[in-house]
């Protein structure tokens, strides 16, 4: 016969979570078992989904300026993000071309959204070459 204590619990289909019954430091220890799996897990996907992304930029022509430009500032953070801290000259550049897209941007009331893109872009992109250029870069290529 059992005591009071040890009677049979019904079975359920409910997991048992035994983090509850375990003391506060092994909880924190399972926790930090458990968190650069989560973390691995996680930036896995977000580089799975990046290639996934990345995959229909290079798939689909920008329609529109707008388009392109999106495109363009997506580009540019990737490479802003590589950058080094020391590297002020091209982040500055970098956030100024990001400015000029912005204020491009808020005069696109005066053009037509689903104008191709194809003259605009290249002229945008030989300014930021020039802009390059003249910043010093090309004695900075490797």
């Amino acid at each position: 016969m059992r005591s009071g204590s040890m009677q049979a619990r019904p079975m359920t289909d409910e997991p048992l979570d035994l983090d509850k019954h375990r003391g506060m430091a092994a909880q924190k220890a399972t926790d930090l078992r458990r968190a650069p799996a989560e973390v691995e897990s996680n930036a896995r996907n977000l580089r799975e989904r990046q290639t996934h992304f990345e995959s229909q930029l290079l798939s689909v022509p920008p329609a529109s300026w707008p388009d392109a430009t999106a495109k363009a500032r997506y580009v540019l953070k990737l490479y802003a993000a590589g950058l080094s801290p020391e590297d002020a000259r091209h982040r500055d550049l970098v956030a100024a071309i990001l400015e000029d897209f912005a204020r491009l941007a808020t005069r696109r009331s005066r053009i037509s959204a689903t104008m191709p893109v194809t003259g605009d872009l290249i002229a945008c992109l030989r300014s930021a070459a020039d802009r390059w250029w003249s910043a010093g870069a090309a004695g900075s290529i490797r």
